[in-house]
């Protein structure tokens, strides 16, 4: 799909708008987006979007399920890429930096653009994925909306409930050691205010929806993931559809990932 998009991007790039019968203009850009809806959508792997509180733990658990189920799960973190952003030299980056450091949400149109391109990565560059968890998106409902028109549909929203007060703890104990500069105790009582405020509309949304699957995040580290591994067990075989050779393949690897437990 992609290298067709190009191909029409660069010939919608000749000119900045186009004539079309009856005298009716219609600009380059709106043109794109009629073509590229048009076009065949190729799959990617299922999506899944991992919510919580800020401290309640998303970031670790995604780490962890991709240790544990290597090279099936792939996790994305939101945060990590919106700071790697900010530490770029240049306007855009301190613009980013001083929102994070504020403990406000970074526009969607940024953000989607950085999940955009990894999704492309996913799709074009590995054959054994069959999740991508995105841990920390959306934050907004209309993050929420803006992801489904314009990259697709996740398949389950994961989200980790946690206390007020469990996250409160967390993240000043955190903050003695990740030197993060949202990891302060001003920066931290915004943060939760943001989540309750924003987050909480993400969360009743997919509700509505019906794929909305919650976990108690304030459980050991070892006790969360067990219970998320059990969902994946079946939930993995389920979103990809796998049957015969290929299958058997994936089910040989989650026996292999299962076993190093």
């Amino acid at each position: 799909m992609y290298g067709d998009c190009r191909q029409v991007g660069a010939f919608v790039s000749l000119s900045s708008s186009l004539w079309f019968p009856k005298r009716r203009m219609i600009s380059g850009r709106k043109l794109f987006r009629a073509v590229y809806a048009c076009l065949p959508i190729s799959s990617h792997p299922p999506i899944y979007f991992v919510l919580g509180g800020p401290g309640s733990g998303k970031g670790t658990q995604c780490g962890m399920l991709a240790n544990k189920l290597p090279g099936l799960v792939h996790p994305i973190c939101v945060g990590d890429l919106l700071r790697q952003e900010a530490l770029q030299e240049n306007t855009r980056g301190k613009w980013i930096a001083s929102i994070l450091e504020q403990g406000n949400i970074v526009p969607g149109f940024v953000t989607l653009g950085l999940l955009s391109r990894v999704v492309v990565r996913e799709q074009q560059g590995r054959n054994t994925t069959r999740a991508i968890l995105m841990d920390g998106f959306p934050r907004t409902l209309d993050q929420a909306i803006a992801f489904e028109q314009q990259i697709g549909t996740c398949r389950a929203v994961l989200y980790l409930e946690c206390s007020s007060d469990v996250l409160k703890a967390r993240l000043l104990q955190r903050s003695t050691t990740s030197g993060r500069k949202d990891d302060v105790a001003r920066v931290i009582e915004r943060r939760l205010e943001t989540f309750e405020r924003e987050t909480s509309q993400v969360v009743e949304y997919y509700r509505k929806k019906g794929i909305l699957r919650c976990f108690s995040g304030e459980g050991e580290p070892q006790v969360v993931l067990q219970s998320l591994l059990d969902y994946f067990r079946s939930e993995l075989e389920a979103a990809v559809g796998l049957g015969g050779q290929a299958g058997d393949s994936l089910c040989g690897l989650r026996r292999a990932s299962y076993e190093k437990r």
